[in-house]
């Protein structure tokens, strides 16, 4: 199986719906011997409903998943039990239903709309919506949880280091995901590779967070039907013009269960005010002959971009 996924893991999104699809939604993944990947991967809705709500306490992350995310700690999306309960606790406190926050997010919004997002898209003919929106995504996290802005979000592109830091650890925590633990461990050792790479990339981005603190579902017809991978907003809209709920567990873009993103409204209300503020200010359409595809990453990002024109 370990050759099957290196050969497709350029579009292993596309290829483990595949594999799920012909298994019924539940395959058991044998990686090589004494290798340690063995799991089981599921894509039926009420089997991720067990296994993120009904039974969530059976099963943690543990400590292969903190070795391989070790970039991000013993924080909440790392930890478990006992502590990953009291930092929910904390985060809860202050992003959900905190009306100081709640400001704050409002104004920041307004402020980066007004001043980055409508001053650039003024001055481009065509620009990558994708490099955009992670633009301004990391522009207002920076404003809100560290009190500064790094202004990525400009007419000038600028290239920020720990920003593309950040994307290339992303990327290459997907591999160690991918291969034997001990083939990138040796790697680690020797410094070769991908782990010279994310030494580097950390390292840069360990400076950042000092200096600045100092001062899979979705494709599958067995749950959206044939026309699943048609772009199909009303699907998520009523008749009466309403949003549609559809169960955390059928669509997991915010996890589901005790361990749903904190975050999700804050996410939903920037969405909601780009959106409105773009579509309803500029006439967009994708540029031509402009290919969309999934990239390799813990985050849903496109190969190429987005690419649009005015």
């Amino acid at each position: 199986m370990i050759p099957a996924l290196l050969c497709n893991l350029s579009h292993i999104h596309d290829f483990a719906t595949f594999i799920l699809q012909q298994n019924k939604g539940t395959f058991l993944f044998k990686g090589p011997w004494l290798s340690g990947m063995n799991f089981l991967a599921i894509s039926d809705s009420m089997n991720v409903h067990y296994v993120l709500s009904k039974n969530f306490p059976n099963y943690p992350k543990g400590p292969e998943f903190r070795e391989i995310f070790e970039p991000l700690g013993d924080g909440i999306f790392n930890s478990d039990s006992d502590s990953w309960s009291i930092q929910r606790r904390i985060f809860h406190s202050l992003l959900v239903k905190n009306k100081r926050f709640d400001l704050a997010v409002e104004i920041t919004l307004r402020q980066k709309i007004l001043n980055g997002l409508f001053p650039l898209l003024e001055n481009v003919s065509q620009v990558d919506m994708q490099d955009v929106f992670q633009r301004f995504t990391f522009d207002n996290i920076c404003r809100l949880v560290l009190g500064f802005d790094p202004n990525s979000l400009s007419i000038e592109f600028p290239e920020i280091a720990y920003q593309k830091a950040f994307d290339d650890i992303e990327e290459i925590i997907i591999y160690r995901h991918a291969l034997p633990a001990s083939i990138w461990k040796l790697q680690r050792w020797l410094q070769i590779g991908n782990e010279k790479k994310f030494k580097k990339s950390w390292k840069i981005f360990d400076v950042f967070g000092a200096m600045y603190y100092k001062k899979r579902e979705s494709k599958m017809e067995e749950i959206w039907g044939k026309d699943c991978l048609e772009f199909k907003p009303e699907r998520w809209i009523s008749e009466g013009g309403r949003i549609k709920h559809v169960p955390s567990y059928k669509f997991v873009a915010f996890n589901a269960g005790p361990r749903s993103c904190i975050g999700k409204e804050l996410a939903f209300l920037q969405m909601k005010a780009i959106a409105a503020s773009v579509i309803w200010n500029y006439s967009l359409q994708v540029v031509e002959n402009h290919s969309v595809s999934p990239n390799v990453s813990i985050l849903l990002y496109t190969k190429r971009g987005l690419r649009l024109g005015f």
